[in-house]
């Protein structure tokens, strides 16, 4: 009987093929194989912290990559997988060393660009990310989903038609991309194009019924075509996911506020409340709410809250206009029931 013995490579690349085919349990029990008869093999644990990142455990993706590139340096899949599990464990400095490591390596690395692009913008600098945003997509200009991002950081600095023409082109690459038809519909509610904006949130709610920003963005878009109570249904779908959605919270209380259902809205605002720092709107249509139910002693406390803040921001202003108008109203009433 003929034995034949496997080498570590031989199970690295048995790992890498089950990988590929995403039975990951088994490319793990490979690439462990691979490791227990060959401590040193960098592309095993090379191989094995990318697992372990796309398994969610960061911190472990992280342990293994640097013990790769201990021992094989310029092994750039390596630096680019360990600036993503950076970048994840909130270490976005480390992350940007190691992926900028990565494409000094090879320029043309596909998943450092994409990487470097979502630290960037977890910083803010949108025209950093836009920037390799836009290498990504050079690179790979078949892949719909890097003009998704690219046209979302345009987006992000107010050059809505130039977004809104790269996210057609993504949808032209791939009519399957949920994300550019959601990012498409809010651009071009921007624009007050309500009928194209529907259509375009629609469609990604077909493809990702689970997008929670999608379809608060649609009830915005149907209370501007008048379809309040359609709205309102939107936002209830959207608290059946995320009951304590601020936002979504605040955005029916105002409709139920609009319908008369004033019970209601002081429920939905007394729950925006104990959201984690809630907004000024939240506590200015609190206000609003209570005075509606007749408790004008607890309504004028909220609005005094709010307008004794610092400042001149929007409900800031509103709540100190309340105050304003209560207070010539009291003043009128007396005035009335003091006659001489």
């Amino acid at each position: 009987m003929i034995e034949v013995e496997f080498t570590a490579r031989d199970h690295n690349n048995r790992g890498a093929l089950l990988h590929a085919q995403g039975d990951l349990a088994g490319a793990r029990a490979c690439y462990e194989e691979a490791l227990r008869l060959n401590p040193h093999d960098a592309t095993a644990l090379s191989n094995l912290g990318f697992l372990a990142l796309q398994e969610g455990d960061a911190n472990a993706s992280i342990a293994l990559l640097q013990r790769s590139l201990t021992m094989e340096p310029d092994k750039v899949a390596a630096h680019a997988n360990l600036g993503a599990a950076l970048a994840l464990t909130g270490h976005v400095e480390q992350a940007l060393v190691a992926l900028e490591t990565a494409l000094r390596l090879d320029p043309e690395h596909v998943p450092a660009w994409d990487s470097l692009g979502q630290c960037r913008m977890m910083q803010g600098d949108y025209a950093g990310a836009e920037a390799a945003f836009r290498q990504a997509a050079s690179v790979a200009p078949e892949e719909a989903r890097f003009f998704t991002a690219l046209g979302t950081m345009i987006a992000m600095q107010q050059r809505h038609d130039e977004a809104i023409s790269i996210l057609r082109h993504a949808i032209a690459l791939d009519p399957y991309q949920a994300r550019a038809w959601a990012q498409l519909g809010a651009l071009l509610c921007l624009r007050q194009d309500f009928g194209s904006a529907q259509e375009a949130l629609e469609t990604a709610l077909d493809l990702a019924p689970a997008d929670v920003e999608a379809r608060q963005q649609l009830a915005v878009v149907r209370v501007a075509r008048g379809e309040r109570g359609a709205a309102a249904a939107e936002l209830e779908r959207v608290l059946e996911k995320e009951p304590g959605n601020g936002e979504a919270l605040i955005d029916l209380a105002v409709l139920r506020l609009g319908e008369g259902r004033f019970t209601d809205a002081c429920d939905l605002t007394g729950r925006a409340l104990e959201q984690p720092d809630p907004p000024g709107r939240a506590r200015f249509y609190r206000g609003v709410a209570l005075a509606q139910v007749g408790d004008l002693a607890a309504a004028t406390a909220q609005m005094r809250l709010l307008a004794e803040q610092p400042g001149a921001a929007k409900y800031t202003l509103r709540a100190r206009q309340f105050l304003a108008e209560r207070n010539n109203a009291m003043d009128a009433s007396m005035k009335a029931e003091v006659q001489p």
